[in-house]
C-alpha cells in the first residue's frame, strides 16, 4: 500500500514507520555494544574523559592533544562517565545515541530535498548500514560528527527557505559544536558556503528576470528577499568564525603540523590519489561485494541524475568538495573513511532516489499489463530495497561475529593469579602503547593499581632496576595470540593462558631475581614472536640490559641483530643510534689509573669501575684511605649517597663514612651518561678494633628513604645486601 504523506492517515503512518526505524537502527547499535574491549583510539577518549572540566581544558589546549580533535565528544563523554559510572558500554553511549539520532535527521533531510518516501527509505538504508553502526559502538567523534553534520544541513536548508533568525542562528549553533568536535568538519563547512551562495544568486538572478522590469511593490519586495537572505547567511558565517576563534591557535598547529613544507597546489598524484580515496569511501559505506558495488554505483548515479540541479549541486558539493580539498592540499593526506562519515546519510539518501526511479522506470512496460498500478511502485521499491537491506545485514552478521581482543578476560587473570612485585611486558612494536593502555585499565577498574605493565623497547632494565629493583615477583608477557608461535624450545620453559585476541605467557621456572628474569622472558619472546618490529625491541632492550650490566659482548650481539632487524621508522633508528652511541660510551670505560677494577652494575644506573687501596694494613686505631671509582650508566633525577664499611669477621660495622655522591658541587643528579668520577674516603678505625681480617663493602643508596641500589654482578647475579665487596685489609697492633 502506498504512503499518502499528504492525509493524516498518510502522516501517522510515516510516523510509524519511521519510528520502527529508529528502534529497529537504535537496536542494532545496542547489540554488542560492550562486546569487544577498548581500542587505540578509544583508549585516548577514557584516559580524557577521566579528567575534570577545567582540567580536560587544559589538556587538550597543551601540544600534541590539541592536535588530536576538538574537545565536544571529551566532554560529552566525561558527563556520561560522571553520571553513569566508567564502563565499556558508558564510554560508547554518546556515539550510540547520535548514531541512532542520525537515522531520524536522515529521513528529515531526505524530506526536505525528496518527498517522505526518499527519506524513510534513506532512513531503513542507514539504520542498517554495517559501516554507521561501527561507528555508532565507537567511543570517539564519528557518532556526533555526523549528527551534527546534518543538524547544520537541516538548518541551513530551512533557513535558506523561510530566513528566519533563530534557524540561522541554530545553523551558527550546530555548524560551531561540529568544528569544536572533529576537525574534518571544515570539508563539509566550505560545501555548505558554496551551496548557499548559488542558492541565494540563482534565486536573485531568477527573480530579477521575472519583476526587473517593472516597478510594481510586489515586485521589489521578491528583489529585496534575496539580499536579505544573503545578509543573514554573511552573519551567521561571522558568528561562526567569531565562535571558533579561541580554538583557531590550535587548527594552524594542526596545519602546520600536516602540511609543513609542503606546498598546496593540485599534481596529478594527488588527484590520483583523492579519487582513490573517493573509491575507498564511497565501497566502504556501500559495504558490498561480487556485482552488489555496481547495484549501488548504479543506483547513485540514478538518483543523482533525476531529480532538478539544487538536489544535485547540493550533493555533488557535500560528496565532491571533501576530495577535491584533499587533492589540492597533496597527495599523502592520510586520511580514513570514518573522517568523512558525514558523506553517509547524503550518499544513502541519493540511492533511495535511485530506488524510486527504478520503480517509476519499470511501471512503464507494466502500465498497460496491470489493471491495478496503485501498489506498483511501492512493490518494486520494496524489492530493490530488500536486496540492498539483505546485503548490509549479511555484512552486519560478519561485522558481529568479527574476532574480538578479550583484554577483560586477560585483566581478570593477571588480577588473579598476580602478586606484589610481578611485573608484566609487551612486545613494543611501533609507535603506540595499546597493550600496556589497555591491559592497565581494566586493571585500574578490578581495583589492582600496583601491577606494573611495561613496554618492551629500550630502557626496559632500567625501568624495572629503578622502580622494582628490590621486587621478587614473576615476569609475564602479554601478546597477540597470532604472534604467538610456542616452539619445542621454549614449551618447557613457560605457561601460556590463551584468551581471545590476546595471551598472557609466564614462567614455570623462576630465579627469585626481577631482572634475570626479565633477561629469561625477552629470550623466551624471540622465540615465541615472529614479527621482526618485535625481534628488534627484544633485541634492544636486552643489548640496553647487558650494556648496564657489563656484559658488553652479549650487548654487542644483540645489538647486531636489532642493527639488521631494524624497521623503517624514525622511532626505530633514534632507538638504536642512540644505544649504539651508549655503547661505544661505556664499553671501554675503563681508566689506567684505577688500582683495583671491579666492574658492577648498581640500579642499571651507576657503575662501580674499581678502587685504589693505599695500604692492605692498617694498624688499630689508624685511618683506612680508600678512593672508590663511580661512572654514570644513566641521567638520574635522585641524589644519592654512597656508603663505605669496614666490616669485621661477626658482620659488626667497625667504621664508616656516608657521604654525597658528586664531584666537587655536581651530585648525580646533574651527571651526563658516561661521567667518571673518583672519590676519595678515610674512615678512622677505633682504639679498639681487634686485629685481624676485615672486608670493606661499598654502595650507593637514596638518602631520602634509605633504600640501596640493587647491584649485579657481571654474570647478572644480584649481590647480596647490594653491597660491594672491595679487598680486605690487615688490622695490626
Amino acid at each position: 500500500m502506498s504512503i499518502d504523506s499528504d492525509s493524516r492517515k498518510g502522516r501517522l503512518q510515516v510516523t510509524a514507520f519511521l519510528l520502527a526505524i529508529v528502534t529497529f537502527g537504535m537496536a542494532l547499535r545496542l547489540c554488542g555494544l560492550d562486546a569487544d574491549s577498548l581500542w587505540l583510539d578509544e583508549i585516548t577518549t577514557h584516559f580524557r574523559s577521566q579528567f575534570d572540566i577545567p582540567s580536560l581544558m587544559a589538556h587538550m589546549t597543551s601540544a600534541p592533544a590539541a592536535l588530536d580533535q576538538g574537545p565536544l565528544v571529551y566532554l560529552v563523554t566525561h558527563i556520561s562517565v560522571f553520571c553513569l559510572g566508567d564502563s565499556d558500554f558508558v564510554l560508547r553511549l554518546q556515539a550510540m545515541l547520535f548514531g541512532s539520532f542520525s537515522i531520524l535527521l536522515a529521513y528529515k533531510v531526505g524530506e526536505i530535498l525528496w518527498t517522505r518516501q526518499e527519506g524513510l527509505v534513506g532512513a531503513l538504508l542507514m539504520a542498517v548500514n554495517p559501516y554507521h553502526i561501527q561507528y555508532s559502538q565507537v567511543a570517539r567523534h564519528y557518532g556526533l560528527m555526523v549528527f551534527l553534520a546534518l543538524l547544520s544541513l537541516i538548518f541551513l536548508l530551512k533557513a535558506l527557505q523561510k530566513n528566519q533568525m533563530r534557524i540561522w542562528l541554530a545553523f551558527v549553533l550546530c555548524t560551531s559544536l561540529s568544528l569544536y568536535n572533529h576537525y574534518f568538519a571544515f570539508l563539509f563547512l566550505p560545501a555548505e558556503i558554496i551551496f548557499a551562495t548559488w542558492v541565494i544568486a540563482q534565486s536573485w538572478l531568477s527573480n530579477w528576470k521575472k519583476h526587473g522590469l517593472t516597478s510594481h511593490h510586489h515586485s521589489s519586495s521578491m528583489l529585496s528577499s534575496a539580499p536579505k537572505r544573503g545578509a543573514m547567511f554573511i552573519a551567521s558565517l561571522c558568528l561562526v568564525v567569531m565562535s571558533y576563534l579561541p580554538w583557531l591557535t590550535m587548527l594552524q598547529a594542526l596545519i602546520s603540523r600536516e602540511m609543513g613544507s609542503q606546498g598546496i597546489g593540485l599534481s596529478m598524484d594527488s588527484l590520483q590519489s583523492s579519487l582513490g580515496f573517493l573509491r575507498t569511501v564511497l565501497s566502504d559505506f556501500s559495504g558490498a561485494q561480487g556485482v552488489s558495488p555496481f547495484l549501488w554505483a548504479a543506483l547513485f548515479v540514478l538518483g543523482l541524475a533525476s531529480r532538478d540541479w539544487k538536489q544535485t549541486t547540493l550533493i555533488a558539493l557535500w560528496i565532491g568538495v571533501p576530495f577535491a580539498f584533499l587533492a589540492v592540499a597533496g597527495a599523502e593526506h592520510g586520511v580514513a573513511s570514518r573522517y568523512v562519515l558525514f558523506i553517509l546519510p547524503l550518499y544513502l539518501l541519493t540511492i533511495a532516489q535511485g530506488v524510486t526511479s527504478v520503480g517509476q522506470f519499470l511501471m512503464r512496460p507494466l502500465h498497460s499489463a496491470v489493471r491495478t498500478r496503485k501498489w506498483l511502485l511501492p512493490a518494486i521499491c520494496a524489492v530493490t530495497v530488500t536486496a540492498l537491506v539483505t546485503v548490509n545485514l549479511a555484512r552486519l552478521a560478519h561485522y558481529y561475529a568479527r574476532p574480538k581482543r578479550d583484554w577483560r578476560g586477560a585483566a581478570e587473570y593477571l588480577t588473579a593469579e598476580s602478586s606484589p612485585g610481578d611485573v608484566v611486558l609487551y612486545p613494543g612494536e611501533g609507535s603506540y602503547n595499546i597493550v600496556g593502555d589497555t591491559l592497565l585499565i581494566y586493571l585500574r577498574r578490578r581495583g589492582v593499581e600496583t601491577l606494573p605493565v611495561l613496554q618492551i623497547r629500550r630502557g626496559l632494565g632500567q625501568a624495572i632496576a629503578q622502580n622494582f629493583g628490590d621486587a621478587n615477583g614473576q615476569v609475564a608477557a602479554a601478546v597477540y595470540p597470532e604472534d604467538a608461535l610456542v616452539s619445542n624450545q621454549v614449551a618447557n620453559e613457560v605457561s601460556i593462558a590463551d584468551f581471545e585476541g590476546v595471551s598472557i605467557v609466564r614462567l614455570r621456572e623462576l630465579s627469585g631475581d626481577l631482572l634475570q628474569d626479565t633477561i629469561s622472558m625477552l629470550q623466551v619472546l624471540l622465540n615465541l614472536l615472529p614479527a621482526p618490529e618485535a625481534h628488534f625491541d627484544v633485541h634492544l632492550a636486552l643489548a640496553d640490559i647487558y650494556l648496564r650490566t657489563g656484559g658488553f659482548e652479549q650487548a654487542q650481539s644483540h645489538l647486531d641483530m636489532a642493527g639488521q632487524l631494524r624497521p623503517d621508522t624514525p622511532r626505530a633508528s633514534r632507538h638504536l643510534d642512540r644505544t649504539l652511541a651508549e655503547f661505544e660510551q661505556l664499553s671501554w670505560a675503563t681508566d689506567e689509573d684505577i688500582q683495583f677494577h671491579l666492574w658492577r652494575s648498581l640500579g642499571l644506573q651507576i657503575a662501580f669501575l674499581g678502587y685504589d687501596l693505599d695500604t692492605p694494613s692498617v694498624p688499630v686505631g689508624g685511618t683506612v684511605e680508600v678512593s672508590l671509582w663511580w661512572e654514570a650508566l644513566d641521567r638520574m633525577e635522585k641524589h644519592y649517597t654512597a656508603f663505605i664499611h669496614v666490616v669485621g669477621p661477626d658482620e659488626r660495622i667497625w667504621a664508616q663514612q656516608d657521604t654525597l655522591l658528586q664531584e666537587g658541587n655536581d651530585p648525580t643528579s646533574t651527571w651526563e651518561l658516561g661521567k667518571t668520577v673518583r672519590e676519595e674516603y678515610e674512615l678512622p678505625l677505633p682504639p679498639d678494633t681487634p686485629p685481624g681480617e676485615y672486608a670493606i663493602q661499598a654502595g650507593v643508596y637514596y638518602w631520602e628513604t634509605g633504600e640501596r641500589l640493587p647491584v649485579w654482578d657481571e654474570d647478572r647475579q644480584r649481590v647480596a645486601q647490594d653491597a660491594v665487596k672491595l679487598g680486605s685489609i690487615t688490622v695490626t697492633r
